[in-house]
């Protein structure tokens, strides 16, 4: 699977996640327990963000390097 693909999938399982955060909050009205499976919620969906975020760096870098690589074999190969 290429990293944009696995970059779509995870932003779409955190668009879910996100929904049903709302969902649950929405619910909720006043509700401790609910409130607190929200926050819980809402903990786990910031968490995986920033992970997102980290991995969307590693990707880019990544991305950058194989880019510099296929460039350089195009050089040789067609030197």
């Amino acid at each position: 699977m290429s990293t944009a693909k696995a970059q779509d999938r995870l932003q779409a399982a955190f668009d879910r996640l996100e929904a049903v955060a709302r969902s649950l909050k929405d619910r909720a009205q006043g509700n401790v327990a609910d409130e607190s499976k929200v926050d819980a919620l809402q903990a786990e969906l910031n968490t995986a963000r920033a992970d997102n975020a980290e991995l969307s760096k590693v990707t880019e870098s990544a991305s950058a390097r194989i880019d510099a690589a296929v460039v350089r074999l195009r050089s040789v190969l067609h030197g």
